[in-house]
């Protein structure tokens, strides 16, 4: 088997070095048959760290997520259309990691192995990774959530994300999505915080799938605001089905007080496009924002592109937060924009090829800023990232800005699902952190330096 694997490592790797990153140059030099001997591999990647999957598929379950340079030792291999996967023991457990992010090299070798050839697209590469390096972004608050799940009983015992978060009247209001298990209905839950990091949760959801008509498993907070009258109100998608890309759409609810009573609108404030537009399959994670001419929405759309999921954000306004028009630019005639149009899509850098959701917005005396999560498919790790705008609708992305990743907590498998709130000099960034039990917690970064305008 080693000699089997060692071949096969040279002919997938070895002919892609010239495009793979620098840790792989020179990976042929080492490839050589040594049957009956364990096989050592290491991880390359441009991430921090790469996921281990269960299956030799980026859609299956992740295991566990391994540091790049991290020794493996590699067990079998198998290929899956034109791509190769590998089965490798780590000190953690098993599984499969897809060729592109192994290396017959270690990170000594490969660095030493790079000094000695001709510096053409090193200094390039090099530069790229100390821009990245050096870029203002977000510090893990601590290693521990700030929000767990309840009791093993409680409504809220698995957590699904963070939803919204406001400050009012001297305290933060974090308005989460719960359930008792992925295959469970979703709900609303409210906690409060004097400080952003301690928190204390109410016993019952405020807000269930069974008070909102057009919700038939899941509701996730994601916007809140609160008016000059005093009302609460809350900006919410629904999921149809317990598959992480349910169709859906986006409703509104209204309370006197935060604990509510809610009182969801009758119909949605948003529902996905027509067959075959951008947003054809489902609308979420709307951010919604007040303008001078009433309210701009930044969501989510999703639709299925060539057996891939694709996710972009888009605009819709409204001028009094209830009846909402999507932006709609009359030049596209493309049938996936004749209802609407993306502002920012898809694959517009490199780090977020085929998935950019989770919009957050706010407005700047000359400037609108976005932060959102970016990802090259629907299952792998996000990072979060930075654009732009003069007007709201043309984004201008920060492609070197990936102003945070998850991956500097240890024990996590993905992140996603984020509420950004600006506080007294600082900005609060609440994530979801997926653990490899199947639960989820919310974890707290900051940055007090990140930007030079304040929202």
């Amino acid at each position: 088997m080693s000699e089997k694997i060692f071949s096969r490592l040279w002919m997938v790797t070895g002919l892609g070095a010239l495009v793979l990153v620098v840790a792989t140059i020179g990976l042929g030099v080492k490839a050589r048959s040594q049957a009956n001997q364990t096989v050592t591999v290491y991880t390359v990647d441009k991430n921090i760290v790469i996921s281990l999957y269960a299956e030799p598929s980026m859609a299956s379950r992740i295991v566990t997520v391994l540091e790049r340079g991290e020794p493996l030792a590699v067990t079998d291999y198998t290929n899956r259309g034109d791509q190769t996967w590998y089965h490798v023991n780590t000190k953690t457990g098993s599984g499969w990691i897809h060729a592109n992010h192994l290396s017959l090299n270690s990170p000594t070798d490969a660095a030493q192995e790079v000094s000695e050839q001709e510096p053409t697209a090193v200094p390039e590469s090099e530069a790229a990774e100390e821009e990245m390096a050096s870029a203002p972004g977000f510090t893990v608050h601590d290693s521990t959530p700030v929000f767990e799940g309840g009791a093993s009983a409680a409504w809220d015992a698995r957590i699904a994300s963070p939803g919204a978060i406001v400050f009012h009247d001297g305290l933060f209001h974090m308005f989460y999505t719960g359930t008792t298990d992925w295959s469970q209905p979703v709900s609303i839950g409210y906690a409060t915080s004097e400080d952003g990091s301690t928190w204390e949760r109410t016993n019952e959801p405020v807000l269930t799938p069974d008070a909102v008509d057009y919700a038939f498993f899941a509701i996730m907070s994601s916007s809140v605001l609160v008016e000059d009258d005093g009302t609460w109100v809350m900006y919410f998608y629904t999921q149809n089905t317990s598959d992480r890309q349910g169709a859906g759409a986006i409703g509104r609810a209204t309370a006197p007080g935060p604990t509510g009573p809610w009182t969801p609108d009758d119909v949605p404030a948003l529902q996905p496009g027509s067959y075959d537009a951008w947003d054809e399959y489902s609308v979420r994670n709307p951010n919604v924002v007040k303008t001078d001419d009433g309210y701009a929405m930044y969501y989510t759309g999703i639709t299925r592109l060539e057996d891939q999921w694709r996710a972009s954000i888009g605009l819709a306004t409204s001028p009094d937060g209830i009846i909402w028009t999507k932006h709609d630019d009359p030049a596209t005639t493309d049938e996936a924009f004749a209802g609407s149009d993306i502002v920012f899509p898809s694959g517009i850098s490199v780090r977020e090829a085929g998935w950019v959701c989770d919009p957050h917005v706010w407005r700047t005396p000359g400037e609108w800023r976005m932060v959102h999560f970016g990802t090259p498919r629907f299952d792998r790790n996000e990072s979060l990232g930075y654009a732009t705008s003069t007007d709201g609708i043309a984004w201008s992305p920060f492609e070197d800005a990936q102003v945070f990743i998850h991956q500097a907590i240890r024990g996590g498998t993905r992140s996603g699902d984020t509420a950004l709130l600006y506080h007294d000099g600082t900005y609060y960034l609440y994530y979801r952190l997926l653990r490899g039990d199947d639960t989820a917690v919310i974890h707290l970064a900051t940055s007090e330096q990140w930007l030079d305008a304040n929202p």
